[in-house]
């Protein structure tokens, strides 16, 4: 056979630079001019770059109220200057959502949920719901506005009332969290004001029943540089929170509370490791409901939901003022999405402020996971160090 070649030869003839044009845009959503072009990524006059066009395509595709989103340079035009034509079509912006699960530690759980996407314009989102669960309901709404003050500070205000009970107490909260964030450095900054009126019954004698009323100012701080938030498989977390309760605003407690996180996860081939640590502490004692508790599918996985800690006759837990919750866990992929766990929890609560030398309650155990789009399903065997026995744990959601 004859051997064929081709030869391929390319002229280039340098021309002058393309700037773009003028810029038409068609939106039929209810967002201002100026919002939309705060998220195109050129302005008449720069040079022309294709890079522009896709990054402004993600910019308002992100947005997530259109179905209809064409970024349309127009060539046709002998001029140096290159028009783009830019078309939005609303989609739907309003969703109905309900859910059902189940876990060992509120059992079987209920939630409905209304969202509008683009409530008012300008893509504040308003929210209404309800969650429900074997030991109680919280009814719940959240008004966001991701350009409160200009572009870069975003107000986000929850209204919630919950009719619940826990391991040591019920309550019936009304609670109202407003908060303001600005990324500073890439990093998620937040500030805001919370309230809490809680009417608290407890099962525990040196923790009085009544109605409480704790107002506070708190700040958080978060890097969370995780592959994947439901599921994930490298990178890590932390997060630092502040809460100063102050009888100045009508708090019936001046106090004061943090709590600081981190997680890391690497993986290795089909070899997951998994670090997570809690520490939080009040530096006073406060009515039940502001106690730290642990134990559970999410936390000392040895133990039942709440029950690490002191006790008392009714096995009722007092939680404590100071904490250190940490988990360890490998996990190995045997078969596409299914994998077995070993883990170590070691938990720490202490009814002294700022005492972290106080007992741990160590516990160890193994489980399976098989994963789904929204987060691993999970199975737990914990095997308590000292107690002796097992905890079984079932439930959706990634552990760290």
């Amino acid at each position: 056979m004859d051997e064929y070649k081709v030869e391929l030869i390319y002229i280039i003839t340098k021309n002058k630079l393309q700037y773009f044009g003028d810029i038409n845009i068609q939106n039929s959503a209810n967002l201002s001019q100026e919002l939309l072009q705060k998220h195109i990524e050129f302005k008449k006059g720069d040079i022309y770059n294709s890079r522009l066009l896709d990054k402004t395509y993600e910019n308002l595709y992100n947005f997530g109220i259109y179905k209809t989103i064409i970024v349309e340079p127009n060539f046709n035009s002998n001029s140096d200057f290159i028009p783009v034509n830019i078309k939005l079509e609303e989609g739907f912006f309003k969703e109905n959502s309900f859910g059902f699960g189940y876990d060992t530690d509120k059992k079987f759980r209920f939630k409905a949920q209304h969202k509008n996407e683009n409530f008012l314009g300008d893509l504040k989102q308003f929210t209404v719901g309800t969650k429900v669960n074997s030991e109680g309901y919280e009814l719940y709404n959240n008004i966001f506005d991701p350009y409160f003050i200009k572009d870069n500070i975003s107000l986000n205000n929850d209204i919630s009332y919950e009719n619940m009970d826990y391991t040591s107490y019920s309550q019936k909260k009304i609670e109202n969290k407003l908060t303001f964030s600005k990324e500073i450095f890439t990093l998620p900054n937040s500030v805001g004001f919370l309230a809490e009126h809680s009417t608290i019954k407890s099962d525990l004698k040196e923790y009085k029943s009544g109605t409480y009323l704790l107002n506070s100012l708190f700040y958080e701080i978060k890097l969370d540089r995780r592959d994947d938030s439901l599921n994930p498989k490298d990178g890590y977390f932390l997060s630092f929170y502040i809460e100063d309760g102050s009888k100045f605003i009508g708090s019936e407690y001046d106090y004061l509370k943090t709590v600081s996180d981190f997680k890391y996860i690497k993986t290795f081939d089909n070899l997951t490791a998994s670090f997570k640590t809690k520490i939080g502490t009040l530096d006073r004692d406060l009515p039940i409901f502001k106690h730290f508790f642990a134990g559970g599918a999410y936390s000392n996985r040895g133990y039942a939901y709440e029950k690490v800690g002191v006790k008392d006759s009714d096995d009722n837990p007092y939680g404590g003022l100071s904490m250190i919750d940490s988990s360890l866990e490998f996990e190995y992929n045997i078969y596409k999405n299914i994998g077995v766990v070993t883990f170590f929890d070691s938990t720490m609560l202490s009814l002294e402020s700022n005492n972290f030398n106080d007992k741990f309650y160590n516990s160890f155990g193994f489980g399976a996971r098989y994963y789904t789009p929204i987060g691993p399903f999970r199975v737990d065997f914990g095997f308590p160090k000292d107690d002796g026995g097992f905890v079984f744990h079932i439930g959706i959601g990634q552990v760290f």
